[in-house]
């Protein structure tokens, strides 16, 4: 079943041509612009194909002028070979163990994971981890919180929940208990993002991030992703339940010279506090996503009547509002607005852009910021022959190379 699915996609997906090993040294050298590639979405077909499948994409992407990729998350998930990679069980399992009802995970095996990130790394490409350092999901046995705080009275923690990780079938590395998680007999107080955040971002244990042990050991995973698996950088997931200081703290001690961008999926106001505080208070190099122009512009392509105004996007997104397009990364779909899976399933929450996309892309390839690409747009949607257009009027007339910091 595993050939039949690797031939069916790779069909659909209009691979070209394998290239000789003079034409991948032209594209190892070749300018790229700063344009990056989400490489997945919700629910991308499973069975292990994934890994393989964007490898055979490495010398299309490179060859118009993409320089990143972002992977999904790759270590080893609660929901085993059916999860997206969003219930994080074993950080140190990349498919070498069998546990959580599979070995691989729905991606692929470890080899075909290094195995992709070396062919985008052939065609001079970096690749992107999916970091996700809040929570975790899946704990082999329930046991009780060390201590329950109280929130006005009416927010009581649970008596108990699944926060042992012990591994025992798997890793063994980087185990966990109640006491590496929130709140503990140490911090026992109440995290105001623990209370405030709105539910949809508040699922599974919270990993202490104010524990050094936590901290020391989540760095040391983080190295792990950079020098082991061949990782470039990072995505950052869900940085709204997430102290900036403690993540400033993680990429510096992780990420050195490398690109990250963090999801903060909230107001203007949010994100830039949350950016000051990482980034400009401690150091952190670190990007935003836009989601403010994000909605801006759902709207004007969604709006087929002629009723949107254009005026409004002189205002729109965090350029704009004067962040430095060295902090931003624009783009138009991911993976949490546009939910519809492989199979044609819809998930809760889909808010996709279904109309006029390519006035969306022509706006984020000829503005400041940083863009990202998602996969369905570019591959199911049949939009890459005007993306890739626009990433080279981007790159030969408007400055898009890869960012760098100002002195």
């Amino acid at each position: 079943m595993k050939f039949v699915s690797k031939f069916f996609l790779l069909s659909i997906l209009l691979i070209p041509v394998l290239i000789n090993a003079q034409d991948k040294s032209l594209l190892l050298n070749s300018p790229k612009s700063d344009v990056f590639m989400q490489g997945f979405y919700w629910n991308s077909p499973p069975g292990g194909i994934w890994w393989d499948s964007l490898k055979a994409l490495s010398t299309r992407l490179s060859s118009a002028g993409f320089s990143s990729i972002w992977f999904p998350s790759s270590s080893k998930w609660a929901g085993g070979g059916l999860s997206m990679g969003y219930d994080p069980y074993d950080h140190y399992d990349f498919c070498d163990y069998n546990q959580k009802g599979s070995r691989e995970t729905r991606f692929g095996s470890k080899t075909e994971l290094k195995s992709a990130i070396d062919a985008f790394h052939d065609v001079g490409m970096q690749v992107f981890a999916d970091a996700v350092v809040r929570h975790m999901m899946g704990g082999e046995q329930k046991v009780p919180y060390e201590c329950r705080p109280l929130h006005n009275g009416n927010y009581i923690v649970p008596d108990s929940a699944y926060m042992l990780f012990q591994y025992p079938s798997g890793s063994g590395r980087f185990k966990k208990t109640a006491a590496s998680f929130y709140p503990n007999s140490v911090n026992c107080w109440v995290d105001p993002l623990f209370v405030q955040t709105d539910p949809i971002f508040r699922f599974g244990e919270w990993l202490d991030h104010n524990k050094q042990s936590v901290k020391d050991s989540l760095i040391a995973w983080g190295n792990y992703l950079r020098n082991e698996l061949g990782y470039d950088g990072f995505r950052l997931d869900a940085v709204k339940s997430i102290n900036p200081a403690f993540m400033a703290q993680w990429i510096n001690g992780s990420n050195p010279g490398g690109y990250a961008v963090a999801e903060l999926w909230g107001s203007m106001s949010e994100i830039g506090n949350w950016l000051q505080v990482a980034k400009y208070q401690n150091g952190a190099n670190v990007a935003m996503f836009d989601f403010p122009l994000r909605y801006f512009l759902r709207d004007m392509c969604n709006t087929t009547n002629g009723g949107f105004n254009m005026n409004n996007l002189d205002g729109a997104g965090l350029v704009n509002a004067g962040f430095s397009g060295f902090d931003v990364s624009t783009f138009l779909e991911n993976h949490d607005f546009d939910r519809k899976g492989w199979d044609g399933t819809i998930d809760t929450g889909h808010d996709p852009v279904i109309y006029n996309k390519d006035l969306g892309y022509a706006y984020i390839m000829f503005a400041e910021g940083r863009p990202s690409v998602f996969f369905k747009d570019y591959i199911d949607f049949g939009l890459s022959g005007k993306i890739d257009t626009l990433i080279w009027i981007r790159q030969n007339f408007l400055g898009g190379e890869p960012p760098k910091e100002r002195a």
